[in-house]
Order: structure tokens, then sequence, then C-alpha cells
């Protein structure tokens, strides 16, 4: 954390994958990342938290890197740009218990976003611009134990909502 490193070169991370094949946590944390080409794929923990991670860029790596990393279970995205995140993108990662959305642009969710992480935990989804909240974005998260929404822009939470909380 706290370096300027700004791209993960596939040939630099591939050499790193390689030195360090069980290598379970990454932390990029406080950088100036913009460009990811490779991930190595034993990662459990991957930290990207406060760096300049944007829909633009995850577009640019086509999703493939993030996507590979089904033994993934604590992803941070926090402090990044991100104002979308594609209804996929979490789907090849069936183990994710902790994910943190914290800091972004996010606006919407897609009904469909968690659908292939049964295993989540965890989301924090506050600071972000949410006027609303759909529960069916949680649908098929049924072991959900901590749901952070604080400092959004919701205003009412609806019926289906509650009786989710509730149950």
């Amino acid at each position: 954390t706290h370096n300027t490193i700004s791209e993960l070169p596939a040939a630099d991370m591939s050499g790193l994958c390689l030195t360090i094949p069980h290598l379970v946590t990454l932390d990029l944390s406080r950088n100036a990342i913009s460009k990811i080409e490779h991930l190595c794929p034993s990662l459990k923990h991957l930290y990207l938290s406060d760096n300049s991670l944007s829909l633009q860029i995850f577009v640019q790596m086509n999703f493939a890197v993030i996507k590979k990393l089904s033994r993934l279970v604590l992803l941070d995205l926090q402090n990044n740009q991100l104002e979308y995140i594609p209804s996929d993108l979490f789907y090849g990662m069936p183990q994710l218990d902790t994910l943190i959305l914290r800091q972004n642009r996010l606006q919407y969710l897609d009904s469909t976003q968690f659908s292939y992480n049964a295993q989540l935990w965890n989301l924090d989804l506050s600071q972000n611009y949410f006027n609303s909240f759909n529960v069916s974005v949680l649908k098929n998260n049924t072991i959900l134990h901590s749901l952070k929404l604080h400092l959004n822009s919701i205003t009412i939470l609806s019926k289906e909502f509650v009786e989710y909380a509730n149950s």
C-alpha cells in the first residue's frame, strides 16, 4: 500500500504468481492503479481500495481478470470511481463472502448482481449515490449478515426490504 503503482502488467503479475504460487492475499490499496492485466488465480483476499479504478478500466480489461478469481473470499473496491458494476462481474466468485464497495459513485445495482454469490456474508454499499435500494438484488443471499447502506441518499425503505430484513 501507499505506493505509486499505476499498472499491473501481465508479465510482472504472471511472474509473481509463478514465484508465489499459493499467494492468497494481495493488498494494492492506495496506489494509482488504472490498468490490471493479470491477477493470481490463487487469491482469496484482494484489496484494491483507494485507486483510480472505474468502469472504463474494467471494460478495457474485459472483466476477465476479475472474473477468473474463483477462490476470492474478500474483495475490497472501496474509494474508487465506480459508477456502475456489470451484473455478471461477480459470477465467477462463488466463495465471495465480503464485498466492500463503499465510497464509489454507484447509483444502481442490477437485480441479478449477486445471484451467484450465495456465500455473501458482508456487503458494504455505504457512501455511494443510491436513492433507493432494490431488495431483489439480495434474493439469493440468504446468509447475508451485514448490509451497510449509510451515507447514501435513500429516503424510504420498501415494504419488501423490511420483510427481507426481518426474515
